[in-house]
C-alpha cells in the first residue's frame, strides 16, 4: 500500500499514529539523527515508544510519498 498524502495514512493509521511517524520521518529525512530526535522528544515519548515507531517507519517509510 502506498500513502500519497496525509489523509491516506491518517485514514489507515488513525490521527495520533500517523502525527508521529510523519513528525518522525519528517526529521530523519532533514537529516536528524534517531538520537537528536529521541532527545528532541524527551518528556513526550517514551524509549520503546519511539522504537516502535522507528520499526514502523522502517517498514513503511519507503510507501509514504508525500514527504
Amino acid at each position: 500500500m502506498k500513502f500519497n498524502n496525509e489523509l491516506e495514512l491518517i485514514k489507515v493509521m488513525g490521527w495520533t499514529k500517523s502525527l508521529k511517524l510523519t513528525y518522525i520521518l519528517k526529521e530523519l529525512k532533514n537529516g536528524k539523527t534517531k538520537d537528536e530526535i529521541f532527545e528532541n522528544l524527551s518528556g513526550l515519548m517514551k524509549p520503546k515508544s519511539f522504537s516502535n515507531y522507528l520499526n514502523q517507519i522502517n517498514r513503511i517509510g519507503d510507501d509514504i510519498k508525500f514527504i
